[in-house]
């Protein structure tokens, strides 16, 4: 019976860690003056088994597993990132060119799966610095890989889409990235 059991339970836990459309990377450089960088971490194993998607309006930046980070360069302005997993976690954000934010990709307990909510980190908060250094130095940069990124994406674009609209509705909360929580 217990062999049954981890048969039946290690494919499940495999099944959730986002490791299949993504793939280890470096970390990447400082912004330059006309792009912001974005980390998406995800600085705890709570949850290993579950992973969540985060998504830039209708562009997919990544996929988070336990101790891992996602990085990603865009345009400064007006963004809507959002996380998925059971639920939908959404982030408004303003975001000023040559700097660098950081939102935390955290798991808790869901009906079915995980639920998944997007943490914008203000660098107001005590400690901050030694907090995110710790948390980078923790975890693994990783990225999507080109060759399963369209398949994935594929797959969850209609849903995605919905979000959206249900925010743009007026029918999703959402938390606010302010612009000056760079961090320094």
């Amino acid at each position: 019976m217990r062999k049954f059991f981890w048969l039946v339970l290690f494919p499940v836990l495999l099944s959730g860690c986002g490791g299949s459309v993504m793939m280890q990377t470096d970390k990447m450089e400082p912004p330059t003056s006309n792009e912001v960088l974005v980390t998406f971490i995800r600085p705890s194993f709570y949850g290993m088994a579950a992973s969540n998607a985060i998504w830039d309006s209708e562009n997919l930046v990544g996929v988070t597993a336990g101790y891992q980070y996602v990085q990603y360069k865009t345009t400064p302005g007006k963004h809507l990132f959002m996380s998925q997993s059971e639920n939908w976690s959404l982030v408004e954000a303003n975001l000023l060119a040559g700097h660098h934010y950081l939102l935390r990709a955290d798991i808790h307990p869901g009906v079915w799966t995980a639920r998944t909510v997007l943490h914008p980190f203000n660098k107001n908060a005590e400690g901050y610095y030694d907090t995110v250094q710790g948390w980078i130095a923790g975890s693994k940069p990783v990225q999507l890989d080109p060759a399963k990124a369209e398949a994935y994406k594929a797959a969850r674009i209609e849903r995605v889409k919905k979000a959206i609209a249900n925010y743009k509705s007026g029918d999703a909360d959402f938390l606010t990235l302010e612009e000056d929580d760079y961090l320094e």
